[in-house]
């Protein structure tokens, strides 16, 4: 049933969009239709049926998912798969993924600043997203919405999300005697 290519999104943000009914972000129709998200970040969506970012509407749907946080949409679930779709998803942050797939959180991913449109993480120790996604062959040498090293020259482990967190600059000693 998947005879056509999948739609892909890539180090993407996907936000504050809105439907009248379902999938405030995404709505997968029937036909065997295909989506592939990457390292992306979907939030502060919106929609007036069952799914705030995701909707998968019929069982030959099939959603690949990786390193990406799905979380905070309104309307229902951030993902809403009433149908039986194919979900391959692993290192993602989002409520709906608990116990299905690998490596999966569900915990809130720590924005700097979710009310002021910040979707950058907190930071290593704040946000459970940050070294915690898995790596792959196309980020090597790829960047992300900021225009940082996909994956970070400290640790070398993708970050879920679109924004990799990059640590504070060192700042000048100055040593009084």
């Amino acid at each position: 049933p998947f005879g056509s290519p999948a739609t892909v999104f890539r180090n993407c943000l996907l936000y504050d969009n809105r439907a009248s009914n379902e999938g405030g972000a995404v709505y997968l129709s029937s036909g065997g239709r295909k989506i592939d998200i990457y390292s992306s970040t979907i939030t502060s969506n919106r929609s007036h049926g069952a799914s705030g970012a995701i909707h998968l509407s019929s069982s030959d749907n099939e959603l690949w998912m990786n390193n990406s946080i799905l979380t905070l949409n309104y309307g229902g679930s951030n993902l809403d798969d009433d149908s039986g779709a194919t979900l391959v998803v692993s290192n993602n942050c989002c409520p709906e993924l608990d116990g299905i797939g690998t490596d999966n959180i569900t915990n809130n991913p720590g924005f700097v600043g979710f009310a002021g449109l910040d979707f950058h993480l907190t930071g290593e120790g704040d946000s459970p997203c940050v070294n915690e996604g898995l790596n792959e062959d196309w980020m090597i040498g790829a960047m992300d919405l900021d225009g940082n090293p996909r994956v970070d020259t400290s640790y070398g482990i993708v970050d879920m999300g679109c924004y990799e967190w990059v640590p504070p600059a060192a700042g000048t000693m100055v040593t009084i005697q």
